[in-house]
């Protein structure tokens, strides 16, 4: 159940990556570019900042670019073993 609910919230953090990419080109309606854009950003910063604690205080590697882009949902199952 832990892993089809990882798996399904990945499905929707891809889709909002998505978004994101569509409003660095201003291709969304202009109030949800803004929010867009600046939801992005602040995620880039959560994620970054996940990483290096993660990378830091576990002896298990993980990627860089899945922490960037799935953040807890990417290290999450690792540091439990699945």
């Amino acid at each position: 159940m832990f892993q089809m609910a990882i798996q399904g919230m990945k499905a929707g953090t891809i889709i909002f990556w998505a978004a994101f990419v569509l409003s660095l080109f201003s291709l969304l309606p202009q109030d949800w570019n803004v929010v867009v854009t600046f939801l992005g950003i602040i995620l880039l910063v959560i994620h970054f900042m996940e990483y290096v604690a993660v990378k830091y205080n576990s002896d298990k590697e993980t990627s860089f670019i899945q922490t960037m882009i799935f953040g807890v949902l990417h290290w999450l199952p690792i540091l439990r073993g699945q």
